[in-house]
């Protein structure tokens, strides 16, 4: 099989998804090759490499220079399936491309796919039923596939999954008001609201310190929000960094990880803290609800920073609220955690899609 994906550049959760479940099919003995725009990130490459993918780097990030790489491939390797990541603009291209080598397509879109999700295509309905199946991260994003774009064809709802912490991970409770953000700087994650959430719960909590781990289009509109906020000495902007071990130490540093999205899917980055018993407050999103459960009493509307405040300040001087949204944090995660001994979702999936 060949996946083909745009985002491979970054520590997001397209790119952590990908590498993991690539991985996770060359593993399991499927021939899987990846074409992936530039650049390819070390560690991606890394990480697929030793899982053994095959990895070619288109040589721009235009959809038609990937979609002719693609075409290369299949004539090279004769492989029968392409799994696009994210549904875009590279897969309406595949799907309308005339002479392209007929072989099973799919998708597999991380967003909740619903009106919040403005950047995508606006005639994704007339093309993706051209898909031999659509997979999803969330019951909610299968019934907008549904609803919204008229989909018709085999839908796979599969939430992806994180590697399990360490052993010590979150054994050692951090103590200091330390909140944590986690995610791309551009609009749909919000992080305008968690600033004016943060701004509120200074006034409750004045030692409050913030990680704001993360890149993107928007640092310097933020940077700029911040400085508006006052928070200056509050706010610590500290990049990206490597998965795995990394997000070990993160976790044993953060007292409360906030997640002020306004549209996700199923999000990974909740997964691992989660499974680290991070507390966690954030926005009330259906694939959030999905993983941390529709009665975790920790969320609030998307865009309400006043709530959000009232639920991190919480979190921050209860200890007993702490312990208990740790245990039921921790909990909730259990169900992602990949087991190698555990028959894959994925593999289940793409071994029911028909040949023809």
């Amino acid at each position: 099989m060949i996946w083909v994906t745009e985002e491979l550049s970054q520590y997001g959760g397209v790119e952590r998804m990908v590498s993991l479940h690539a991985g996770e099919c060359a593993r399991a003995g499927r021939p899987t090759f990846l074409v992936a725009a530039p650049p390819i990130h070390p560690t991606w490459r890394e990480r697929l490499k030793a899982s053994g993918v095959d990895i070619t780097e288109a040589a721009d990030r235009e959809p038609r220079t990937i979609c002719d790489a693609v075409a290369g491939l299949v004539e090279r390797t004769r492989s029968e399936l392409a799994l696009f990541t994210p549904l875009g603009e590279s897969c309406r291209l595949w799907l309308n491309m005339t002479g392209r080598p007929r072989i099973r397509t799919l998708a597999w879109e991380m967003t909740d796919l619903s009106p919040r999700t403005w950047w995508l295509p606006d005639d994704v309905g007339q093309w993706i039923d051209g898909l031999a199946s659509l997979i999803v991260v969330s019951d909610a994003a299968a019934a907008q596939a549904r609803v919204r774009w008229g989909f018709r064809g085999l839908i796979g709802v599969i939430p992806g999954g994180v590697d399990r912490p360490s052993s010590t991970a979150g054994q050692s409770p951090q103590k200091s008001p330390k909140v944590t953000l986690i995610g791309r700087f551009s609009a749909e994650k919000g992080i305008d609201f968690g600033l004016a959430a943060l701004s509120l719960a200074r006034e409750i909590v004045p030692e409050i310190q913030v990680d704001l781990w993360g890149e993107g289009p928007e640092r310097t509109r933020i940077e700029e929000v911040a400085r508006m906020l006052v928070l200056d000495d509050v706010v610590r902007f500290r990049g990206t960094f490597e998965p795995g071990i990394a997000l070990d130490r993160i976790a044993d540093n953060t007292r409360v990880f906030m997640l002020p999205s306004l549209v996700e899917g199923r999000p990974l980055v909740v997964m691992e803290m989660a499974a680290r018993g991070v507390p966690i407050v954030g926005s009330a999103l259906p694939g959030v609800a999905e993983i941390l459960g529709s009665d975790y009493p920790w969320l609030a509307a998307p865009g309400d920073s006043r709530t959000l405040a009232n639920r991190l300040c919480t979190l921050l001087l209860d200890e007993q609220a702490h312990s208990l949204a740790a245990s039921a944090v921790r909990s909730a995660a259990a169900p992602f955690l990949i087991d190698p001994d555990r028959p894959s979702r994925l593999l289940d999936h793409l071994n029911s899609i028909p040949v023809s």
